[in-house]
């Protein structure tokens, strides 16, 4: 783990309980510290602890990038939750069914609401409610984009992202098909007439199919193990239905490895193999994760390079279906939608990407597959391919 990783997950568990006796900032780490907190999107907290702390007192230069970085994510995230409120609001009166999704509920278990920012608003609608929302929020000076296999992007009058999900998972059967029955079980909220809440194992068991949707793509950000930890802490769930869950679909020693790695971080745990693997996979990438990390998973999983590039080129059927309904009925109708895919991509920006990644293909590091193939076994991922 690099200094700056390790300072600012110490800044991270100081926000969360004070440490006494707190280290002294060696000052030519700040560059470093500022770097990496503002790729992962956690500079602001950073920056209230160092403020907190005074250990930026003789660094007057990185003190005003700091508190700079704090005042654009906490005018961003107010901006957000206005947004958000205004959205909300527009549904309740068309009668619209809505669930929020990510930040917006895991702000509450926050020491402080402001210290869970985002970059969008996510919010869960009913896939047959999709086209009346689109023809109703226009009306209100919202910008519809193009729908996706999962989601209608929005943009609000203020200029917000606004990401409609209609489908929460595209790219495995078993865990698409359990993430389907989310409003079978969902709970209205209080006070409201279509504000809905996921059951706590629901809302646990899409946290970690979004993070292992991202891990598998090449990583993912600490704020996702610092939203973990705090739901551990926060939101009691039935373990009983939760594992048998995660079993289910084949995520039970992702789900408990990441929640070790997260108390190994924020709490009191120590490393073993697998936390420690996981560690280094993530922290080599930023919060989007690394396109190195996606190929090396992807040549883990495959016989050779070439068996890789092919997996990229063809689409798992599942994967297809979100895009195109009309194959789950005519699932003979494979061949035809492969083509499509490539058309709509564009021959050549699609033949442009793909030949950008035979590239990275031929360049990986050997080493580096080998490691993650170790990861990926420990983790019961192996052969969990997306």
């Amino acid at each position: 783990m690099t200094p700056e990783a390790s300072y600012l997950l110490l800044l991270l568990k100081d926000a969360l309980s004070p440490i006494e006796d707190f280290p002294p900032l060696p000052e030519e780490l700040l560059p470093a510290l500022f770097e990496f907190s503002s790729a992962q999107h956690l500079a602001h907290i950073a920056s209230e602890q160092l403020y907190q702390h005074r250990l930026l007192e003789n660094a007057p230069k990185w003190k005003r990038k700091f508190e700079l970085n704090q005042q654009i994510l906490l005018t961003q995230d107010i901006r957000m939750d206005c947004d958000a409120a205004n959205l909300y609001a527009i549904c309740e009166a068309e009668q619209i069914d809505y669930m929020p999704l990510k930040g917006a509920v895991l702000k509450s278990l926050y020491p402080r609401e402001h210290m869970r920012t985002g970059s969008d608003i996510d919010v869960l609608f009913r896939r047959e409610d999709i086209d009346r929302l689109v023809e109703v929020l226009p009306r209100s000076g919202y910008t519809v984009g193009e729908q996706s296999s999962h989601e209608v992007e929005v943009t609000s009058p203020a200029g917000a992202t606004i990401e409609a999900h209609f489908c929460l998972f595209e790219y495995d059967k078993e865990i698409s098909s359990a993430l389907e029955k989310v409003w079978d079980t969902a709970v209205l909220k209080e006070g409201t007439g279509h504000h809905y809440l996921m059951t706590p194992e629901n809302f646990y068991f899409y946290h970690i199919a979004h993070l292992f949707k991202h891990f598998m793509f090449g990583g993912y950000g600490i704020r996702a193990f610092l939203d973990l930890y705090l739901m551990n802490l926060k939101m009691p769930a039935d373990q009983g239905k939760l594992l048998g869950l995660m079993d289910q679909c084949g995520l039970k020693t992702f789900y408990l490895t990441c929640l070790k790695l997260s108390q190994v971080w924020f709490g009191d745990e120590t490393h073993d193999e697998a936390t420690e693997l996981m560690q280094n996979f993530i922290l080599s990438a930023g919060i989007f994760g690394k396109y190195e990390n996606y190929i090396a998973v992807r040549q883990s999983q495959t016989s050779s390079r070439f068996a890789a590039s092919l997996s990229r080129l063809f689409l798992k059927r599942e994967v297809l279906e979100n895009q195109y309904p009309n194959l789950r009925k005519h699932p003979w109708l494979l061949p035809f939608y492969q083509v499509k895919r490539w058309s709509e991509i564009g021959l050549s920006g699609g033949l442009s990407r793909f030949k950008s990644w035979q590239q990275s293909n031929r360049d990986s590091n050997p080493e580096a597959v080998d490691q993650t193939k170790v990861m990926l076994e420990k983790l019961d991922l192996l052969n969990k391919k997306i």
